[in-house]
């Protein structure tokens, strides 16, 4: 197979999620060009999402050093060093990125490497320019809102969830962040509230459940958290809208976004 034919269909396997298969390809087309960045840089994310983060990170710096002005290259990279618990090293790796382009995505991924390495204050920032740009507004709210939130600055995280959920209404990670901020400010019965929603919308998260019993511990619900019994269906929307007639599909939607828009106002 032609060079140029096989790294396509490499890449083309890597976009369905054939990774070996890709990997494959890509190791023979290194070993007839072993400076190919793209090459270089598909193989590297590979091995990063497939646990061998030491080669991958290698893999992608070489493809950097053969393409430095690829911005997208160096996002990767920051990616790959985030995956294996590397964040200082991620953040540099983001800022060089932004230097060769302003993208409100690498702001996002920046914010939330900077919390991850333990400097919140500059988590808020990134996300605050994020939130700025005008894109990826719900990623950026959710981002600010963790920043926010490992600051102990509760009152200005609930904001940033709540626009989080106003932007998407049928998020479970956001609604368990709203839920969970809910309960360090101390309106418990709210948080619990909410957090069955997350549960609702997103099901079998620990964090979620375990937040649940604590809100319904302390709201006075002691039965209800041992027995685990939290008096809503435990299945996801999909599952929801794929167990009933078309006419009852309908009917359950709109009574979940009437339940999701009485919580808001009640938030405001």
């Amino acid at each position: 197979m032609p060079d140029d034919n096989r790294l396509a269909c490499a890449i083309a396997l890597f976009d369905a999620g054939r990774l070996q298969e890709s990997e494959s390809l890509l190791r023979e087309q290194l070993q007839s060009s072993i400076s190919h960045p793209a090459a270089l840089h598909v193989l590297g994310l590979i091995c990063s999402r497939t646990g061998r983060h030491a080669e991958g990170i290698e893999l992608l710096a070489r493809s950097i050093a053969y393409s430095p002005n690829d911005a997208g290259y160096r996002r990767n990279l920051g990616g790959a060093l985030r995956l294996a618990g590397r964040p200082l090293e991620a953040c540099e790796s983001y800022h060089a990125s932004l230097a060769l382009r302003n993208d409100p995505d690498v702001l996002i991924d920046l914010a939330n490497a900077q919390l991850e390495a333990g400097d919140a204050k500059e988590a808020e920032q990134s996300a605050r320019k994020a939130v700025q740009s005008g894109n990826r507004r719900f990623d950026a709210q959710m981002a600010l809102g963790a920043a926010l939130f490992a600051m102990h600055r509760f009152d200005q995280a609930l904001s940033a969830f709540q626009e989080a959920v106003n932007l998407d209404s049928t998020s479970g990670p956001a609604y368990r962040r709203l839920g969970i901020t809910l309960y360090h400010l101390g309106r418990v019965g709210k948080a619990a509230e909410i957090l069955l929603l997350a549960d609702r919308l997103a099901p079998g998260d620990a964090e979620t459940m375990n937040q649940i019993a604590m809100s319904l511990e302390r709201n006075g619900r002691s039965d209800e958290a041992r027995n685990g019994s939290i008096g809503l269906p435990r299945c996801s929307l999909k599952e929801q809208m794929g167990s009933f007639t078309r006419p009852t599909r309908w009917r359950h939607s709109i009574a979940l976004k009437k339940q999701l828009m009485l919580i808001a106002r009640q938030l405001h």
